[in-house]
């Protein structure tokens, strides 16, 4: 029997490598997961609804605890602002302001704890239902308290009365739902592969 020379060391290795150094394994695929699936649909729409009453609630609280200016009206319905510088009307809207903020903290919470699940349908019924239930309280806090302006003077008698509720700053109807989005965004993040 005949003697084979040694294999040189700068010689490869033959073969296919062993499988714990081999960089060709083939690696299964995982199926992507798509955006929205059918069920965050129906996420996104149920949780927009369940959103609307609560504008109407929250118009509620906001007649009760926003105060108000003082207007003066006279016969003719002609109506004047009792003093120089009406500050009840920053303080509606601060009050507004606050009741939107924590509506959209307590909202953007409890709808990620429902539907931890299913972040960008919640993401999506915060910013939706947000912005409706912002504009209701809004829109029903006025009505509630006697506006708008020519139905409140029309309505009016001669005398001194606390003016209907009007939101002068606008902006401030976007704090419910940004604050929702905010909270369920924090959330998510934090709550990542946990």
């Amino acid at each position: 029997m005949s003697e084979t020379e040694p294999t040189p060391p700068w010689t490869p290795y033959p073969g296919p490598r062993p499988a714990p150094y081999r960089s060709d394994v083939p690696q299964a695929a995982e199926p992507a997961r798509p955006l929205l699936e059918p069920a965050d649909y129906w996420t996104a729409l149920l949780g927009t609804l369940a959103l609307l009453p609560l504008g109407v609630f929250a118009a509620l609280i906001w007649v009760a605890l926003a105060p108000r200016a003082t207007a003066s009206v006279t016969a003719s319905h002609q109506v004047s602002i009792v003093g120089s510088e009406p500050r009840a009307f920053v303080a509606a809207d601060m009050t507004f302001l606050f009741i939107a903020v924590v509506a959209g903290v307590l909202c953007g919470g409890i709808a990620m704890l429902l539907g931890r699940h299913r972040g960008t349908a919640v993401a999506v019924a915060m910013a939706a239902g947000g912005v409706g239930a912002s504009y209701l309280m809004s829109w029903l806090g006025m009505w509630i308290s006697g506006g708008p302006a020519h139905r409140w003077a029309a309505e009016a008698t001669a005398g001194t009365h606390h003016y209907f509720l009007q939101l002068q700053a606008q902006p401030f109807l976007m704090a419910w739902p940004l604050i929702a989005v905010l909270v369920v965004l924090v959330v998510s993040v934090v709550t990542e592969k946990r």
